[in-house]
């Protein structure tokens, strides 16, 4: 009970604290007519009091359903009014941007803010200090929905991704010792926003484990650097981009990473430049994890002693490992039929940690879930040992000439060159071959590179076939919330307009 289960703000919560409080906000939410199963909407950065809603809702029986503060203000409202949320919570400049759309949600009874109170918002910690600091023992249904999380939409309009109890509970408690020993006593840290469902869920493994979380509401990486050594954090939670960003930085920012054990990262696909250069920099282990929104976070692990950086399997550095205990993977072709080993097809899932299914959308559940396996939409080999690859997303593979050619590949290749910050691949429309590859590069601060040099680096590491035919150099490369470069926004200029579009 005295250990501090959150530092956030400077301030830091012990366990003891934590669950009396989340006892508090579950007894306001009942006050407040909540029932088990409805749906609680929230939306702020990543601080202490959002962390203790989250518990709070839990034990009221109620579905939490983190919002993307990153949205514009009609996907916000899209969000909201399809999880037929009740109650909405909010800080910051983001209860501006509910008040927007308030009048279009007339389902919601209440609007609670983290740190303010007038004639919209009721006041947080007034609405919890009030309450009685028992538990309110609310019967929980292992198969009902817990938390709900909304896809990132980058293919389409955000789907509610129902997540229960028995998704979350058997890997809550196993998956501390995979990831490096989590463990009472410890620090942890993360900046993945709690709309993240990776995020969640890594905040959820901290308590089981019994360890401090440290949370900062926006991710700045000098300031990272340099917490990590203040704080004395032992462990961390890192995607892909953050690495990528903070290496950009490591050469002029302050950094004590003494303390650091380990690194968990996934999200998105890294390049293996990349992670070659964390490791060298970081000097602690690292393990890879693979999952998405719909099997509650991650179904394979890349371990640390598989992290071989110079030696015979090296080559699994660009894989996302072997299937977690309890979780069946196959690579399958266009039929449904499973691949022969070491032959591309879609990955599917068959795992405890599978979706209830999309909220109220029963028809693109039964598109993504078929026969109990779940169709991923990633592209991958699974090698003799059972080691899987993940080349890229299957929307996003380039067919030029009959050819396929997986931009993973290509991204590899051209951000191993010296001058080059960050890359994404994408397809272009070419009147020869249907499809021409081109790189989108992001050089280094003070770096100069054309775009026939980058294109002869690529001859001999890559087929002639899969090399860019074009480069084009801009600023940054989009992402989003989540981390996942947005390919749909960089093929859009180029497809615009035509009758057969790959976006």
């Amino acid at each position: 009970p005295h250990v501090p289960a959150v530092w956030s703000e400077g301030r830091e919560t012990t366990y003891r604290e934590l669950d009396t409080r989340a006892n508090q906000v579950a007894n306001a939410l009942i006050a407040a007519g909540v029932r088990p199963g409805d749906r609680i909407c929230a939306m702020d950065q990543n601080h202490g009091l959002y962390f203790e809603l989250i518990f709070g809702i839990a034990k009221a029986g109620a579905v939490f359903v983190p919002v993307n503060f990153r949205l514009a203000p009609p996907e916000v409202r899209a969000v909201i009014a399809d999880a037929e949320a009740e109650l909405v919570f909010a800080g910051g400049p983001f209860c501006a941007m509910v008040e927007q759309v308030r009048r279009d949600l007339p389902a919601v009874r209440k609007f609670i803010a983290f740190d303010r109170s007038d004639g919209v918002w009721q006041n947080y910690s007034a609405l919890r200090d009030v309450l009685p600091t028992t538990d309110p023992c609310v019967p929980i249904d292992p198969s009902a929905t817990t938390w709900q999380t909304y896809t990132s939409g980058t293919t389409g309009s955000p789907k509610g991704v129902e997540i229960t109890t028995s998704n979350l509970l058997p890997y809550l408690l196993a998956m501390p010792s995979w990831l490096g020993g989590l463990r009472e006593g410890q620090v942890a840290f993360t900046v993945a926003p709690f709309h993240f469902s990776a995020g969640i869920f890594y905040t959820l493994l901290t308590v089981i484990a019994g360890t401090t979380l440290v949370l900062v509401k926006e991710f700045e990486p000098a300031e990272t650097l340099k917490l990590i050594g203040e704080r004395k954090i032992n462990h961390a939670f890192l995607p892909p981009a953050v690495l990528l960003r903070i290496l950009q930085v490591s050469s002029t920012a302050r950094a004590d990473l003494t303390s650091l054990k380990s690194i968990v990262y996934g999200g998105s696909a890294i390049l293996t430049d990349v992670l070659r250069r964390a490791i060298a920099y970081f000097g602690c282990e690292f393990t890879q994890m693979y999952g998405l929104t719909e099997t509650t976070a991650a179904l394979t692990c890349l371990s640390w002693a598989d992290h071989d950086l110079d030696g015979p399997n090296s080559h699994r550095l660009k894989s996302c490992g072997q299937p977690l205990y309890g979780t069946d993977i196959r690579a399958v072709d266009r039929n449904g039929r499973e691949c022969p080993t070491g032959e591309m097809g879609e990955i599917v899932v068959r795992t405890p940690m599978m979706m209830k299914g999309y909220w109220k959308k029963p028809e693109a559940t039964a598109e993504v879930i078929r026969d109990g396996w779940l169709y991923t939409g990633d592209g991958g080999i699974i090698d003799a040992d059972g080691f899987i690859y993940i080349q890229d997303r299957i929307k996003d593979m380039i067919v030029s000439g009959g050819a396929n050619i997986y931009s993973a590949e290509v991204e590899n290749c051209l951000i191993g060159h010296p001058a080059v910050a960050d890359v994404a691949v994408i397809g272009v429309p070419d009147e020869t071959w249907g499809e021409a590859v081109k790189a989108m590069v992001v050089l280094k601060p003070g770096a100069k590179a054309g775009a026939d040099e980058l294109i002869e680096f690529c001859k001999g590491r890559i087929a002639n076939y899969k090399r860019p035919r074009s480069v084009e150099f801009i600023a940054s490369i989009p992402r989003n919330a989540n981390g996942k470069v947005l390919k749909r926004e960089l093929r859009r200029p180029y497809w615009e307009g035509r009758e057969r579009k790959v976006v």
